[in-house]
Parts: structure tokens; sequence; C-alpha cells
């Protein structure tokens, strides 16, 4: 029992933190999606866009005090069309991917896990979008 009143303590304290923390005023404009990533107390961090080969990448970290994770968009393009589209989640632990993985199961989504990423194929949402088209859809999102 004391340690269940310790963990809602502790619990209580980060939540605390992440909800102070989440105040977005302060943010510098990203309409374009161009700009790399500023972190912004210390919880958030934008997310940047780059290019290897063919694919077009978004990438965001997130550090929410009790766990930390990375998103990483992956768009494959043939020419200038999107024919592939994944988004692979990082987690600092297993047990926050297995906890991701089967929210997302229980929600009917479509992913897999493998260790502490947990990937999602977004293909059916984003395939036959421009780069261009890409960016403005992800940006408006995140």
């Amino acid at each position: 029992m004391k340690t269940l009143k310790i963990l809602s303590v502790l619990f209580t304290i980060a939540m605390a933190l992440v909800f102070v923390s989440c105040d977005k005023t302060d943010e510098p404009d990203n309409n374009n999606g161009d700009t790399p990533g500023e972190v912004i107390g210390g919880d958030y961090e934008y997310g940047v866009w780059y290019e290897e080969g063919n694919k077009l990448i978004y990438l965001i970290e997130y550090d929410l005090i009790i766990y930390k994770y990375t998103s990483k968009l992956i768009f494959t393009f043939d020419g200038d069309v999107c024919i592939k589209a994944i988004c692979e989640n990082e987690f600092s632990d297993a047990t926050m991917a297995d906890i991701f993985y089967q929210e997302l199961l229980a929600a009917g989504e479509s992913a897999t896990k493998s260790g502490k990423t947990v990937t999602i194929d977004y293909t059916e949402q984003y395939a036959g979008m421009s780069k261009s088209d890409l960016k403005a859809a992800i940006s408006m999102y995140y």
C-alpha cells in the first residue's frame, strides 16, 4: 500500500510537470515544415525534414519525463509520387513500446512490434501525394 502511495505521488508530480511544460505560445513559427528542430521547455522537439535517396523523412522526438520516444515518418517516392509511408516509433524501453502497440491493436490499427520499435503502415493514407502536399499535410498534423 505504501508503494502505491509513492507511485501515485510520483505520477502526480510527473503529470504536473508535463502540463506546465505544454504551453506552446513561445514556440517559433514552423508553418513550412523545413525549419530544423528546436527544443522547447525540454519536453518537445519540432520535427525535422530530410531526404535520403528516394525517401522523404520526418523525424520528431518526444521527452515526456516518464518516457521518451522518437517518431520517424518515412515516405518512399517514385518520382514525385509517394508509393509507401510508414511510421517507426522507437521508445526508450520495451514496456512502453508494448503498451503503445497494444493500444494501436485495440484501436484497430495495423502495426508491428520489434523490441522497442512499433511500426505503423500509413501507405493507404499518403500514397499518391507529392512531397509538397505531404509536407503541408504533416505540418498541419504535427
